[in-house]
């Protein structure tokens, strides 16, 4: 959740080397300071390959670009050849 003067409200305020160990992980996020695939990310990845699923049926995945960041898009591809 974020304050009114942009900065994230407690408990996300970080230090260095808690965003040094949160940059490890591999699954990506639109910008640096996305928390939300942090504090739910199966549910955020759930909603992400369901999005991934029907663009696929439909024969579009271009479309996912108005959901997903870029990185994002191609992360979910390689699940729907």
């Amino acid at each position: 959740m974020r304050a009114n003067n942009g900065e994230l409200e407690p408990p996300y305020r970080l230090d260095g080397a808690a965003w040094a160990a949160i940059n490890e992980l591999k699954f990506p996020r639109r910008r640096a300071d996305d928390l939300h695939a942090l504090t739910k990310s199966i549910e955020y990845w759930a909603v992400s390959v369901e999005l991934a699923f029907l663009a696929w049926k439909d024969g579009d995945m271009k479309r996912l670009g108005a959901h997903l960041s870029e990185e994002e898009a191609a992360f979910l591809a390689p699940l729907f050849p």
